[in-house]
């Protein structure tokens, strides 16, 4: 039995080593070649520690014997599997990427290169190609880069140049076309009519097809989408900035920011324009953000006069119903009988820690903070300002309700924290930044902007797949998604912070459904009525008709807001630079931008219409007035530039100035003029902040015609008025908000340095009709 036992040891060992060696080669562990350097000793030792050591005791020659007749272990070649990269995620071919567009990854060729007959290039491609060389030696050393792939490589960055040359052809082919064909119009949800009257056909918005970095990016229809999730994130990103690299200072600059083509929108931008340079000091020049170098920046609170009230339990109501009437039609986002809802049973009940209480507690913050809406008797036409309407404005803003107003806020900030990301957590968020911006700080309103629009987000990943079409729900998610985009994009032309990221997302719905609409002679709104009046049918059809006027705006303001953003990345995309050596191209893109403009006011719904040069009749007319100067300051003011520079550069070789070039920049000035007449209000609301601070730029443009008589341009003949009235609002406002008060500083030094260079050219007596 003894004698057997070599043999049966031998014979497992074989056995085992076979089924060892099988089963470890799948896992690639006897896949190396130093088995077969090592020889069978190192196997066996391996396999079996207890034969090795019988083999050491003087039994070798029993366990020798099968060995010398076991097969050799021959590794096997490496597989594929062993050296597979891991998959990444389909990434856009180069030309969809250039044009930030959304990519379907289609190959050979995807379906937008496809369409427009460009030529689809993706990186792994690239990559692929690249790797094989490496593997084959062709790229060791830097020897691989043979002609052939150096003209690949140089044919390839010439159709670069010829797609963005396209672009720009078709942008400009496309502005042409429209003074003969009608303009295009998307069609909406909902039943409010541009007339004014409410139909069953949808709802219709001017729309020009550019191609947008501002906008999120609108994903497939429900029979596209079926099976997939809709909030996807699309290759837009427009409001992202790279972050700045170190500074040998201690305090953090606003260079990424500056990086965005917005920023020579900004105010601040001005004070880098040469001809300031004469009358501006050392320290003015080197403002980067009248914001954020403010002292205190935004926390400034105004002293009370007199103790509040405190919180009223038995004017939620009142107050909600106040808040619908006179806040709530600028930013529609809420479920009017909802609201009211929530006001009663609070009444009756009392206050809980609910999102409820919290939104009932902000509607009457901003109720008791709010006046209706007036036609200003100070605005008159530009020409007829002066010391008259620069005595009118105030010393101090009215803040009459502020400390009840601060009441209600505080007790509704205690509740802010305990909410989650849920639609009605979002809209708490939205309209607590609305009375931030009531009281004129910017920076706490841009935090709730990015807490509303942050968990808005964490509520759609969450969701996945969407409430069907028909619940309200839905309803209330297209409006808050809206309304937060909107404010974000105001904020970051008046900011330069970047936003949540809400514009990434592929949100399936272009403007938000407005709510269903009664006219006729039924007069009355869909669902409950929010008057507890005693006759609520009274004043039903003026109810109606005030809700057609909001979402006219709403809608409006919407597409304006993106229409706007594309307007000035392509104006401004390429900066002063670039305006200086391609005259031609802004005088041109100024021309199509004017026309745009009036194909826009054209197609105004008639509720929401304003004449040029006469007040407003509403408060949307007033709104929307004032949005499309803005407008068109901001498409003439490249125009401007190039005049007051142009004769600035004389000593170097400059192209000549079209023939039209001179005419546009006046109308710039009159432009300028006019904003500063319309912008000068007295009146508080959620623009407030963002309104004030335009003067300020259109009266350092015409502090500099003025200062520049050599560019052919003449300022208004009132021009010292215009800038005196600019620096009054500035100071009158800047009680509340530093930033502001900064800004009248910089501009009566401005304007005070300019007269006293003015006098000593032109003499002591020139100019003394315009004080």
């Amino acid at each position: 039995m003894a004698a057997h036992r070599p043999e049966l040891e031998s014979s497992y060992q074989h056995h085992r080593a076979g089924s060892i060696s099988h089963e470890e080669r799948q896992h690639g562990v006897y896949d190396s070649p130093r088995l077969a350097a090592e020889g069978e000793a190192t196997v066996s030792s391996d396999l079996n520690p207890k034969i090795a050591n019988r083999a050491g005791n003087g039994e070798s020659g029993e366990v020798a014997g099968p060995r010398r007749k076991r097969r050799r272990i021959t590794p096997l070649p490496p597989t594929t599997t062993d050296f597979t990269r891991r998959k990444r995620v389909a990434q856009a071919c180069q030309f969809c990427r250039l044009r930030k567009t959304k990519c379907d990854n289609a190959r050979p060729t995807c379906t937008y290169c496809l369409q427009h007959r460009a030529r689809c290039i993706y990186d792994d491609e690239v990559e692929v190609a690249a790797g094989a060389g490496n593997e084959s030696g062709d790229f060791s050393n830097g020897q691989g880069l043979d002609d052939g792939s150096s003209q690949d490589i140089l044919m390839r960055l010439e159709e670069i140049k010829d797609m963005l040359k396209q672009a720009q052809e078709t942008h400009e082919r496309t502005a042409r076309l429209l003074q003969s064909a009608p303009l295009s119009f998307s069609p909406l949800p909902g039943g409010v009519s541009f007339n004014g009257s409410v139909s069953t056909a949808p709802t219709v918005l001017p729309l020009l097809d550019v191609p947008s970095q501002a906008a999120p990016c609108v994903g497939p229809s429900p029979e596209e989408a079926q099976g997939q999730s809709p909030w996807t994130t699309s290759n837009v990103g427009s409001f992202h900035q790279t972050p700045g690299g170190g500074t040998d200072s201690d305090r953090v600059d606003m260079a990424s920011a500056r990086r965005s083509p917005l920023h020579a929108l900004r105010p601040e931008s001005l004070l880098e324009w040469a001809v300031f340079q004469p009358i501006l000091s050392d320290a003015d020049t080197g403002i980067k953000s009248f914001l954020f170098e403010s002292d205190s920046g935004d926390m400034a609170v105004v002293e009370p006069k007199g103790a509040g009230r405190g919180i009223r339990d038995d004017a939620y109501v009142s107050l909600c119903r106040k808040f619908l009437t006179h806040v709530h039609p600028r930013n529609p986002l809420l479920d009017e009988d909802t609201v009211m809802g929530y006001a009663r049973d609070i009444e009756e009940n009392g206050l809980r820690w609910d999102g409820a209480s919290c939104l009932v507690l902000l509607a009457c913050a901003l109720a008791t903070y709010t006046k209706p809406w007036r036609q200003s008797e100070a605005q008159t036409d530009a020409s007829q300002v002066g010391s008259a309407q620069v005595l009118s404005i105030p010393a101090i803003p009215d803040s009459e309700g502020r400390p009840e107003a601060d009441a209600y806020f505080t007790a509704a900030k205690k509740r802010l924290g305990l909410l989650g990301c849920s639609i009605q957590d979002s809209q708490c968020f939205f309209i607590a930044s609305i009375y931030e911006k009531y009281c004129l700080r910017p920076i706490q309103a841009w935090l709730y902007i990015q807490q509303a629009s942050s968990r808005l987000q964490a509520y759609l990943l969450q969701q996945g797949q969407r409430p069907p079409p028909t619940t309200s729900s839905l309803q209330l998610e297209q409006r808050i998604f809206w309304s937060c985009f909107r404010a974000e994009s105001e904020f970051h032309l008046g900011i330069g912070l970047p936003s949540s990221g809400l514009e990434e997302l592929s949100y399936p719905d272009a403007f938000p459904a407005p709510p269903e609409m009664v006219g006729g002679d039924g007069l009355e709104l869909a669902g409950d009525s929010y008057d507890d009046g005693p006759s609520p049918g009274l004043d039903a059809q003026p109810r109606v008709l005030q809700q057609q006027r909001s979402w006219s705006y709403y809608l409006a303001e919407i597409s304006l807001r993106r229409t706007i953003d594309d307007n000035a990345r392509l104006v401004y995309a390429k900066g002063p630079e670039y305006w200086m050596r391609h005259p031609a191209q802004v005088v041109q893109q100024c021309r199509d931008s004017e026309m745009q403009i009036s194909v826009w006011h054209h197609h105004l719904p008639p509720l929401i219409q304003f004449d040029q040069g006469q007040p407003p009749k509403n408060e949307f007319s007033d709104g929307l007035q004032m949005r499309f100067l803005e407008w068109r300051e901001m498409v003439l003011r490249p125009v401007l530039y190039l005049v007051l520079h142009h004769h600035l550069q004389s000593q170097q070789p400059q192209q000549a100035l079209p023939a039209d070039a001179l005419p546009l920049a006046a109308k710039a000035v009159e432009v300028c003029a006019a904003t500063i007449v319309h912008n000068v209000s007295e009146q508080r609301h959620g623009g407030t902040w963002f309104v004030v601070r335009r003067p300020f730029s259109c009266a350092c443009l015409i502090i500099a015609v003025a200062l520049h008589p050599a560019s052919g341009l003449l300022p208004p003949p009132n021009w010292r008025s215009l800038v005196k009235v600019s620096i009054q609002a500035l100071r009158s406002w800047g009680c509340e908000a530093p930033d502001l008060d900064r800004m009248a500083g910089v501009l009566e030094n401005m304007y005070h340095e300019a007269c006293r260079q003015l006098s000593i050219l032109e003499g002591d007596n020139s100019n003394n009709n315009n004080n």
